[in-house]
């Protein structure tokens, strides 16, 4: 007996019905243009199948798909690569091909893509206008206003041109819109982004649908004007539905298709013949939100330039970003930009300079302008001359990750055994409660290891990759990990054979997998210094690693990775014998010096009567109880601010 016939499942709308209850392709996603074909030429019904559906015909069917898929990937990437700058043509190609591969993941064949190259050759010629004599015609005409909107790979680039009798220019007004800003879905990667507006589709690349809202700068500057809608991507499916938009907006535009030779702007301007094209140049600050505790980013205005503009200087007073991590200098950008949009993703980036400043001070900036597109920018006086090679784009990343709460890792290296072992342990205990109290428990990993002395330690041999660091686990779980090494004595041997010395402690810390991408901070609590004497006398030499590693080396490396370094130590005791106190005056040198590289260095102390002592716990006494808070904002501080924001502050904010 023979089933009824079956549709094949993914014959059918695949994405659901599109415009006008049109099913979407599953090969495109594009709804169909009849009931019964796609935008692309899939066949959306198919073959009807007598009988059940089967494992082998869906396997069937997915591999015809994904062929189908790859086929319209391999076109869409040829498609993107006309017009790629000249010198990343052949990058370019590469990395659009990635994009074409569809679901097995294999590479796109010389075959595949000669076909790909047929299916496009058989394809009817780009329209392609002559734009001159429009443009021209509009220029020697009566129109008070004209305004041209070119749509190329980097968005719409929309100009207005206001004229005086005679039809001399008065003024002229630019936008750009950036296609990111057009389709929100799209990945900011410029080549990524060209496969997909080229036809292509790509995994965890969302819907392509318009913000029609983000068109609104163009609908101001067409008021009352004469519109020419020039299109540099003949062909590609999103630019034609945009050109769609535009058309329905402005029925009496004229339409017409250039290739992409030159960049939208040159078009534009060339085409008019020279007309002036007034731009608002800006220095990007921010501003610190009093509601929100955020920083915000705003324009001061230094030049407006038109044509030519002959040299004009400027003098800004600003005041740098605090670091929230104490540091005493910060890294920030001088960005001068073009306000050619409303929005500050749609500024255009002129020059920005990268430059190391005092944290939280105040900053003299001058800025010369020499000509359109060229600014001078010097910083206390002094020239800039390296240009950043950071995008507009890139910078405003870097402002927002500024402001990310950040996953925080911490490593605790902490010197056990003696009569203050358990001090040292609690005084971590506490200041990491602190941690815990100024950030999110769960965003919180602590990794713990214990250290000694060489020779006890291995009996007396080094060995790290015998001495695995704990696994980092939430703050809120660490407390044990502490706990049960606070009735250490000082020779407990089963305790001790696991603890490295500190220089093992340093280097191991690199073989800890699975770090975030975000927060880190190295906190050290010790007593005595890193190094111990053969005859368990401070007063001699220090005995070197046998590995041949260095204590200060490891940790000043470790701190370029891992962003602060904290050591929690004991100051020099007032009382014991004469080899104690050898030993804390050698352990205060030590952490002197430290202190001089530029560490943070917190002792960890109280006054006893009076007589200073190192014991901070079992005295009638306790720390200042504003203490172990402000050591753990050495550490890990709270602020919403996790990363100094790359902009100067703008001349009348204070400081957060």
């Amino acid at each position: 007996m023979t089933a009824p016939p079956s549709l094949l499942p993914g014959r059918g709308s695949g994405t659901g019905p599109g415009a006008g209850g049109l099913p979407a392709c599953p090969v495109c996603g594009v709804p169909g243009t009849s009931p019964d074909t796609a935008h692309c030429g899939w066949d959306i019904t198919g073959p009807l199948v007598a009988g059940p559906v089967t494992g082998e015909s869906q396997a069937a069917l997915r591999t015809e798909l994904d062929r189908a898929r790859r086929g319209l990937g391999t076109q869409a990437a040829l498609r993107a690569a006309h017009g790629a700058p000249r010198d990343r043509a052949a990058e370019w190609t590469d990395r659009l091909m990635t994009y074409a591969v569809g679901s097995s993941g294999a590479p796109v064949s010389a075959e595949e893509r000669r076909a790909a190259e047929d299916l496009l050759a058989a394809e009817p010629a780009p329209r392609s206008d002559d734009v001159t004599p429009v443009l021209r015609a509009l220029v020697d005409g009566d129109a008070d206003r004209i305004v041209v909107a070119v749509l190329g790979g980097d968005g719409l680039y929309a100009v207005a041109v206001t004229r005086g009798p005679g039809g001399r220019p008065n003024s002229a007004e630019a936008r750009t819109i950036p296609w990111q800003t057009l389709i929100p879905a799209l990945p900011h990667d410029p080549v990524h982004a060209r496969f997909l507006l080229a036809g292509g589709r790509s995994a965890g690349a969302g819907e392509l649908s318009f913000a029609e809202e983000a068109l609104a700068p163009v609908g101001r500057l067409a008021e009352g004007g004469r519109v020419v809608l020039i299109s540099q991507l003949p062909g590609w499916p999103s630019a034609e539905r945009l050109m769609s938009i535009l058309r329905r907006r402005h029925p009496n535009a004229s339409t017409l298709f250039a290739e992409p030779s030159v960049t939208p702007a040159e078009a534009v301007d060339h085409l008019l013949g020279g007309l002036p094209t007034q731009h608002a140049y800006a220095l990007a600050l921010t501003r610190h939100d009093e509601l929100t505790g955020l920083y915000v980013v705003e324009p001061l205005p230094l030049f407006t330039v038109t044509g030519g503009a002959s040299s004009r200087a400027q003098h800004v007073e600003v005041r740098t970003p605090p670091a929230p991590d104490g540091s005493y200098a910060v890294n920030i950008a001088i960005a001068v930009v073009d306000l050619t949009g409303e929005r500050r993703e749609e500024w255009e980036l002129v020059r920005a300079v990268e430059t190391e400043v005092r944290a939280d001070a105040s900053v003299s900036l001058d800025f010369t302008l020499e000509g359109e597109g060229d600014v001078r920018i010097s910083v206390d006086g002094r020239l800039q001359q390296q240009t950043s090679p950071l995008t507009w784009r890139e910078l405003l990343d870097r402002m927002d990750r500024a402001q990310r709460e950040l996953p925080l890792d911490v490593v605790v290296l902490i010197e056990i055994g003696g009569e203050r072992n358990a001090l040292r342990i609690e005084g971590a205990l506490r200041l990491l409660e602190h941690v815990r109290e100024g950030r999110p428990a769960e965003s919180v990993h602590v990794s713990v290891r214990p250290y000694w002395r060489h020779d006890h330690g291995r009996s007396g041999r080094t060995d790290p990759g015998a001495l695995p660091f704990a696994p980092k686990r939430p703050l809120k779980s660490f407390d044990a990990a502490l706990e049960e090494l606070k009735d250490l004595e000082e020779f407990d041997a089963p305790v001790l054979y696991y603890a490295a010395a500190l220089e093992d402690a340093l280097d191991g810390m690199s073989e800890l997998g699975g770090w975030h991408d975000g927060d880190r901070s190295l906190l050290v609590v010790a007593s005595r210094a890193p190094y111990s004497d053969p005859d368990g006398k401070w007063g001699g030499y220090p005995r070197p690693c046998p590995a041949g590693l260095d204590w200060r080396t490891l940790a000043r490396e470790a701190g370029e990775w891992l962003g602060r370094t904290v050591l929690l130590v004991e100051p020099e005791p007032g009382d014991g014998d004469y080899d104690d106190r050898e030993a804390a005056r050698s352990a205060a040198r030590t952490w002197r010096q430290a202190a001089d590289d530029g560490w943070d260095v917190i002792e960890l102390t109280v006054e006893s009567g009076e007589q200073q002592s190192s014991g901070v716990f079992g005295t009638d006494d306790d720390p200042d109880p504003e203490f172990f808070a402000d050591a753990a904002n050495t550490l890990a501080p709270s602020a919403r601010t996790a990363r100094p924001v790359p902009f100067p502050l703008s001349p009348l904010t204070p400081s957060a």
